[in-house]
């Protein structure tokens, strides 16, 4: 996992259905948003909620919560390469190893 660098506690966000809410708790992997009237207390799965449905009411917040999910998306994308880099070494480990049992 990443360390959050972006604290959501008690902002206000906008949510599509649910109307607007203020984050109450934060995770590596969800965010809880309390909402008023009978929608009551949501969880949602961080950040996918924010690149889908769940926005911040203030522009400033919105902005630092893109930039955030920018430097995810880049974390995710090295790890996916590093995964790829380690399964083509294994490969070849195994070719190697065949080729020497002949």
């Amino acid at each position: 996992m990443t360390n959050l660098k972006l604290d959501l506690s008690n902002k206000e966000v906008r949510h599509l259905q649910l109307g607007t809410g203020r984050i109450i708790g934060q995770t590596e992997t969800q965010v809880t948003v309390a909402f008023g009237g009978v929608h009551g207390i949501k969880k949602f799965p961080y950040p996918t909620a924010f690149e889908t449905f769940i926005e911040m009411c203030d522009p400033v917040d919105q902005k630092e919560l893109e930039d955030e999910l920018g430097r995810l998306q880049q974390f995710h994308e090295q790890v996916r390469q590093m995964h790829k880099v380690y399964a083509k070494n294994e490969k070849l480990k195994e070719d190697k190893a065949k080729t020497k049992k002949r």
